[in-house]
């Protein structure tokens, strides 16, 4: 029987993504042996910061609706991929009996040199109360749209996104390439 095969992303997913860099750690230090130096093992995944951004929103629906939608408006990116955002959308789904909110992104940057970038970001987030309160970490997938191919590579993406403004219609993102 064939086994199903597991993207890094879809395993990010599930694991929540940002606390990956910890536990990593944490097992690192934790399966270390008698026999071998904490130096010999894989040191913790390292990151760089590929892009921040601030995005403008029009809710559709109220922030606190069990199934919302906003319509991405613009807004600014700083960092490795400056720019600007262009239209695009957003949609949640809260389900409070679980205490879980699964939320996606989707929308492009104008970058620098005719570079457009297409952003999807996805998080699974459990939450019991105010879901929007603290940050959470998304897993975003970055794809050349139009521009060279190697602006901007394929790696493992983290992100960390503030939807603490959603209300106001602002929306915060960092997205950090793992080395």
């Amino acid at each position: 029987m064939p086994r199903p095969r597991l993207s890094r992303r879809r395993v990010l997913a599930s694991l929540g993504a940002a606390p990956m860099a910890s536990a990593l750690a944490a097992s690192t230090t934790a399966g270390q042996s008698a026999r071998q130096p904490a130096e010999s093992f894989i040191a913790a995944p390292r990151t760089e910061t590929v892009l921040s951004a601030v995005l403008q929103l029009r809710l559709a629906t109220p922030a606190d609706a069990t199934v919302g939608s906003a319509t991405i408006l613009g807004g600014d990116v700083h960092g490795e991929l400056a720019g600007t955002v262009q239209p695009g959308s957003l949609e949640w789904t809260r389900d409070p009996v679980r205490g879980v909110l699964q939320l996606a992104a989707r929308f492009e940057i104008q970058a620098g040199a005719g570079l457009r970038v297409h952003v999807a970001d996805r998080a699974t987030v459990v939450a019991p109360t105010q879901c929007w309160a603290a940050p959470f970490a998304p897993t975003p997938e970055l794809t050349v749209v139009d521009g060279p191919p190697d602006a901007c590579r394929e790696a493992v993406y983290l992100g960390r996104m503030d939807a603490s403004q959603l209300h106001a219609g602002q929306l915060r993102l960092a997205v950090h390439r793992v080395l």
